[in-house]
């Protein structure tokens, strides 16, 4: 199988993977690599660099049979740990232009359009692979950390959904402020 392709166990014995449920992208989905999975509701989300797509299981006893099928198709996900879930009824990841939250039908929204300069600037790294993000439900707060050169989150990005229109903060972290075994 190909890092596009999705494999995934018999529906009924998690142990049995047959070749029968390897899924590759149909002619005119996007054809990129897998960079993440995520959970919304009872599918599982599917991101691509330029594509959601949901799968889920539908049927009863034997006649259980996959369903999956390209929801999005222009905006994708970078990596796999900035995907969180629930925020609002939302699966929200990080693309390579912004921070969006993911419905199930329709387009995703851009959450981060307040900063979109200051945010785009930032995941325009080599690293940007190695950003993730943590959900704080009780805060009502999702934190999106986003390396630099160096390779360690130095960015952390926070949306307080508090509020209709999500707010953003900026923090820097400083990794050799730490290394020596002292804030600067």
């Amino acid at each position: 199988a190909s890092h596009s392709a999705l494999w995934y166990s018999n529906l009924t014995d998690a142990n049995g993977w047959p070749l029968d449920n390897i899924h590759t992208p149909r002619q005119g989905e996007d054809q990129g690599p897998i960079t993440g999975l995520g959970n919304w509701g009872s599918y599982i989300a599917v991101f691509r660099q330029a594509s959601v797509s949901l799968i889920n299981v539908q049927g009863e006893g034997a006649g259980l049979k996959p369903w999956y099928q390209q929801i999005v198709s222009g905006t994708g996900c970078v990596a796999h740990s900035p995907i969180v879930s629930n925020v609002k009824g939302m699966l929200c990841f990080l693309a390579d232009d912004g921070f969006y939250g993911f419905k199930g039908d329709g387009d995703p929204v851009e959450l981060s359009a307040p900063i979109a300069r200051t945010l785009q600037a930032a995941i325009d790294q080599p690293a940007v692979g190695a950003c993730w993000a943590e959900h704080y439900p009780i805060a009502k707060q999702v934190w999106l950390g986003v390396p630099q050169s160096s390779g360690a989150p130095d960015l952390i990005f926070v949306m307080d959904y508090s509020q209709p229109a999500p707010a953003w903060s900026k923090f820097e972290y400083k990794m050799a402020a730490w290394v020596d075994g002292g804030q600067r």
